[in-house]
């Protein structure tokens, strides 16, 4: 409802746009449409299986209002996953000789159709087609190619688990905005977690399809089955031009989707009973499995605490810095303790200038450096260094990186901005004319 008031009322939208796409609670339309992707699926199936008129008109309002804000989410993609959704609904019941249904809803597929494809063709023509629609399909290619090739350099381990947005820079073509995602939920678990965690995905979510298609064909609840299938087909697709494995909370929608599956299945098997050896692995490996999540997370606990809070109560750098060798021995990998270090450093320089504090807080940045050589903060802070060195054509040539593009792009400007500014005095303090003076 909220996403029909913002079309009646543009206000309501917090992220203005000229089209006023609606957004509803969220802060993507994309993102909306997903969450509506997830759940038109299961408004069909409340609206099948009503046992009296108040559910049954409750269900139907529901899939009607979804298929209304999916339009007005301007989605395309997320318009083209519904009308999917469709036709297999309608080959469905079809299937089941339920040919009332199959003929309204082969209906609604070719008068959805047909909106859809006008409704793309008006967006083309309103900015010039197809720049329009060539500007959405180009950006996201543009992401793609960028994650294909930080793949490849990659392929084995990737680059870890939500870094795509700091090593992008490196491999962008055009400069388009700078993408929160990879705007693909395979491309980007590829790019960040190598070809072991793509197939470790593409393995759960190919026995996670097995076992609905086995629940379809064999099981009590088929129906049940199918339009939960459906829903989480529809989450998955749509991360063919998206990327909501964590966003919004729609990954705890999947995963309650994926409980629902594995609990029809469990009932399918209710009366094979697992043997006592079988009892006993599973009890060991669950309870290893158990220990080493707990002391995974004790460990990451750990570190957030020191990098995020202890680190800044500190009395003193020599305290600090403590804390910050500490977390680095959490976390062998990460360069966020040395970044810290070294911008501590440089704050204790610019009070006493002359205590080797420069030194260090170069020594901590190379390490970051080296660390995480795709990130740009530590050129940000090395840059500093060098000014205070005295060598502003190096830090010049460490800001241009991060000045072209990237999520420092602002930071790296502001500082450039200042080099010029002293360059500049330092030309007119050796001008001719102020030598005379």
């Amino acid at each position: 409802m909220f996403g029909i008031c913002q079309q009646l009322q543009p206000s309501l939208i917090k992220i203005y746009d000229p089209a006023f796409p609606s957004l509803a609670i969220f802060e993507n339309t994309n993102l909306f449409a997903c969450y509506l992707v997830i759940y038109f699926p299961l408004a069909i199936y409340l609206f099948r299986n009503s046992k009296t008129g108040l559910e049954k008109s409750v269900a139907g309002i529901t899939g009607f209002l979804i298929v209304v804000n999916i339009w007005f989410t301007y989605s395309i993609w997320g318009m083209a996953v519904v009308l999917g959704q469709t036709l297999a609904v309608g080959l469905y019941l079809l299937g089941r000789k339920g040919w009332r249904a199959a003929k309204i809803l082969a209906g609604a597929v070719v008068m959805g159709g047909s909106g859809l494809i006008v409704y793309a063709w008006q967006v083309g023509v309103a900015a010039g087609f197809p720049p329009a629609i060539s500007h959405r399909v180009l950006i996201r290619l543009e992401y793609w190619q960028a994650a294909w090739n930080i793949f490849l350099d990659h392929w084995v381990l990737g680059t870890g688990l939500f870094t795509f947005t700091k090593i992008y820079p490196e491999y962008q073509v055009d400069k388009f905005q700078m993408p929160m995602h990879a705007h693909n939920l395979y491309l980007q678990i590829a790019a960040e977690a190598g070809l072991i965690g793509l197939a470790l995905l593409l393995f759960c979510i190919g026995l996670l399809g097995n076992k609905m298609v086995m629940l379809i064909r064999h099981g009590e609840h088929r129906e049940t089955a199918f339009y939960l299938a459906l829903a989480v087909a529809g989450f998955l697709t749509h991360n063919l031009i998206d990327t909501f494995w964590a966003n919004g909370g729609l990954l705890f929608y999947f995963v309650l989707m994926v409980c629902l599956v594995d609990f029809l299945d469990r009932s399918r098997h209710r009366k094979i009973q697992p043997g006592l050896s079988h009892r006993s692995a599973l009890a060991v490996g669950m309870t290893m499995l158990i220990l080493f999540s707990s002391w995974m997370l004790v460990q990451y606990y750990r570190y957030e605490t020191l990098v995020n809070r202890e680190v800044f109560k500190q009395p003193g750098i020599e305290q600090a810095v403590s804390v910050l060798y500490r977390s680095a021995a959490l976390c062998a990998r990460c360069s966020t303790p040395y970044l810290l270090m070294g911008n501590f450093y440089l704050m204790e320089h610019g009070r006493s200038p002359a205590s080797g504090y420069l030194e260090k807080a170069e020594a901590a940045l190379q390490t970051a450096r080296q660390m995480g050589k795709y990130y740009q903060d530590s050129k940000l802070y090395l840059s500093d260094v060098r000014v205070a060195q005295g060598r502003l054509r190096d830090a010049w040539n460490l800001l241009m990186p991060p000045a072209q593009y990237g999520m420092q792009e602002r930071e790296a400007i502001g500082r450039l901005h200042l080099i010029a500014q002293k360059r500049q005095q330092q030309i007119e303090e050796q001008s001719p004319a102020n030598k005379s003076r």
